[in-house]
């Protein structure tokens, strides 16, 4: 369904950013994974990022916290040029959520607790309970090695752990993809609130064309390194198979349709 895109203020920026990957074996500029993309994530909007693999949706992400620096064009948060925001601050204000969920060592409280620890500030155990009640996940596990839960245990506490910083914008690749989905729209729900409520920013990478319908604003559609459409869901057609091309998704260009 179409949501109403909020007032226009740019929470990230992408103009004219282009990302190179070194070809194996061969010298030169490498391979464009992303060539010449642009795009505006407003502040309180989901903007969900589809494509087939390796249209650099993930590559798109890491970007804006720096985890990867681009080759060219620029890359703005908060209206700040993502080189000049000291990379803690920035990964603090851009939280994300890889799809690996990969957890620090020690116990589920301690992954909960490590952020705040570092921002200088406390969690109590039962505050702890509830973040893990809020995704229906037995506040049991808090002493339980972390290690030792299930990949789809681990994407829900990867999320609380980088939503308890009270991130600004947030980053998720396919965050869901290990959930069944009961357990997917808990999480939709508890990101969508903090959207509603907290003005969150997020760019929601999935392959899911009714997770993208449930939770976003707009789609952007990657493929050979550009976008091919940007505007709202419902005046996107869903490829039938996840390698069509963008000759077999609709529509109006990039930049239409409340793209920018």
């Amino acid at each position: 369904m179409n949501r109403p895109v909020p007032a226009t203020h740019a929470a990230v920026e992408f103009v004219d950013v282009v990302f190179r990957r070194p070809a194996a074996g061969e010298r030169g500029n490498g391979v464009a994974v992303l060539d010449g993309v642009s795009f505006t994530l407003n502040r309180g909007e989901v903007l969900a990022i589809v494509g087939p693999s390796g249209a650099g949706k993930t590559t798109l992400l890491h970007l804006v916290n720096r985890l990867l620096e681009a080759d060219g064009g620029e890359v703005r948060v908060g209206g700040r040029r993502v080189r000049d925001w000291p990379p803690p601050a920035l990964r603090r204000h851009a939280g994300l959520v890889f799809q690996s969920a990969p957890m620090l060592p020690g116990t589920v409280f301690d992954n909960l607790e490590a952020p705040l620890r570092l921002a200088g500030r406390a969690l109590s155990r039962a505050e702890a309970a509830r973040w893990l009640e809020a995704v229906e996940l037995d506040p049991a596990l808090l002493e339980q090695d972390a290690a030792t839960l299930s990949s789809g245990q681990k994407q829900r506490v990867a999320l609380l752990r980088t939503l308890a910083t009270e991130p600004a914008v947030l980053l998720v690749d396919e965050v869901t993809s290990a959930l069944d989905m009961a357990s997917a729209r808990v999480v939709e729900s508890l990101v969508l609130d903090r959207v509603r409520t907290r003005g969150l920013s997020v760019l929601w990478v999935t392959h899911d064309e009714a997770q993208a319908r449930r939770v976003a604003h707009r789609v952007l559609h990657l493929e050979g390194g550009r976008v091919r459409y940007l505007g709202p869901v419902d005046g996107y057609r869903w490829p039938a198979h996840p390698t069509d091309g963008p000759g077999k998704v609709a529509c109006r260009p990039a930049g239409e349709g409340g793209g920018s």
